[in-house]
């Protein structure tokens, strides 16, 4: 086998962590107990787009370190499809879960954002994967460009704070900040496609109030209070 030109081109994504400078630990390094919260239900396992969401072992460890924080607030900066929202009321019956992503019947001006850093989901399949089930009661969709939303109409902070929107810098260094200054005491942040994405890299290398580390395994950046 020619390891330089894999048959399956998904297989180089694995060899992708280009970017960022935090330190990487596994997940169990950073939370020695967390295997007791790894009983986990995952819904619509089919709906993970490999390419875009979450992988099945990032879902995983998602909901594990949402439920290792005991989170009642979180909030998704970039719903997509909406099956990690689904998954995280599934699996945390007390939370309410709030996501954001742009506006489906209007026009959001992106244009100077380069197309590799867009992340537009096709607008008629936001937050499909939990619509009409028995969560969506707990799952508040709010429709806006996260770089002009103002945080402060949600009225509360948050445990849990998942960022996977725009991958551009200006857009993760925008949420980054709202994110910093809505997060409960003991509350994280966790940056999806550091390592991966040079935008999100460098907005996140650039927070200096929380202890940064990357999740080996995963493209996981997670924010620790100091």
């Amino acid at each position: 086998m020619d390891l330089m030109f894999p048959k399956d081109d998904y297989h180089l994504k694995y060899f992708g962590h280009q970017h960022g400078k935090a330190p990487r630990k596994f997940v169990a390094e950073i939370f020695p107990r967390i295997k007791k919260y790894q009983l986990i239900n995952i819904h619509k396992y089919f709906d993970l787009d490999p390419g875009t969401s979450l992988e099945a072992k990032e879902l995983v460890e998602l909901i594990s370190i949402a439920k290792y924080i005991n989170a009642k607030e979180i909030i998704e900066v970039g719903t997509f499809n909406g099956c990690a929202a689904l998954n995280l009321a599934t699996n945390l019956p007390e939370s309410t879960i709030t996501t954001i992503d742009l506006p489906v019947d209007e026009e959001v001006d992106i244009n100077d954002i380069p197309e590799k850093d867009v992340n537009v989901t096709d607008r008629n399949g936001v937050g499909r994967c939990f619509k009409g089930t028995q969560y969506e009661n707990r799952i508040r969709q709010v429709f806006a460009d996260s770089m002009k939303l103002d945080w402060n109409t949600f009225g509360k902070k948050f445990d849990l704070i998942f960022i996977d929107g725009c991958h551009h810098y200006k857009y993760v260094k925008k949420d980054s900040e709202n994110a910093l200054a809505h997060l409960n005491e003991g509350g994280i942040i966790l940056w999806h496609d550091y390592g991966q994405s040079e935008g999100v890299s460098k907005a996140v290398d650039e927070v200096e109030s929380m202890e940064v580390i990357a999740i080996k395994g995963t493209r996981f950046a997670i924010g620790l209070n100091k």
